[in-house]
């Protein structure tokens, strides 16, 4: 089980400019070498900080010749706060740089909401430190 996202982008957004953003997010480009039909790029997150990811947020970049530009996210069931809150952020700032709408399964332009508050910061340090 995981959580999945398509984002549909306006349709004069180029892949470059997304490209950027992804970037600035501070997603890595992954290089698994898979040959997928007009997959520009595939991109990982992961935060080492403090033990924040646990899973970390995979990205795929998408354009077909005639289409939008497709954004794709996926995080486990097994991802951490952060990484819910850095994967719906992702979301949020494509939608408004870029507009389109995104699919979450929460439903349409719906974002997840995290079912508790962050964790204490270092929590790991202060019971095994």
């Amino acid at each position: 089980m995981s959580y999945t996202s398509t984002s549909v982008l306006r349709a004069s957004v180029a892949v470059a400019q997304v490209q950027e953003i992804v970037d600035l997010l501070g997603y890595k480009r992954a290089r698994d070498g898979l040959k997928i039909p007009n997959r520009f790029g595939g991109y990982f997150w992961y935060d080492e900080t403090d033990y924040r990811s646990w899973s970390g947020v995979e990205q795929d970049i998408y354009k077909t010749p005639k289409g939008p530009v497709k954004v794709t996210t996926r995080s486990t069931v097994a991802r951490s706060y952060w990484d819910l809150t850095h994967q719906s952020k992702t979301l949020k700032l494509l939608r408004d740089l870029f507009g389109g709408h995104f699919q979450t399964d929460a439903g349409r332009n719906r974002y997840w909401r995290p079912d508790e508050p962050p964790p204490a910061a270092n929590l790991f340090g202060m019971l095994f430190g």
